[in-house]
C-alpha cells in the first residue's frame, strides 16, 4: 500500500524522509501531506499541503450555508 522512496522531497521542509502513497506523499519531518499531481508542476513554495487545501475548501463550504 505504501513505500519509502528517495525520489520525492517535501516541498515545505525539503526533507527526503517521505512516505509515498498512490496519490500523495507524507512527510515524516513536518507531518504534512502533498498531492503528487502538484509536485514538479508547481514551484515548491506555492504548493499547499492537503491540510491547507482542506481548510480553504471548508471555509468556502461554510460560507454557502
Amino acid at each position: 500500500m505504501f513505500k519509502r522512496i528517495e525520489k520525492y522531497k517535501c516541498p515545505r521542509c525539503e526533507s527526503e524522509d517521505i512516505l509515498e502513497f498512490d496519490n500523495f506523499i507524507s512527510c515524516y519531518k513536518c507531518h504534512l501531506d502533498f498531492d503528487k499531481k502538484f509536485l514538479g508542476v508547481i514551484n515548491d513554495e506555492n504548493i499547499l499541503a492537503r491540510e491547507e487545501l482542506k481548510g480553504i475548501f471548508d471555509t468556502f463550504s461554510k460560507r454557502d450555508t
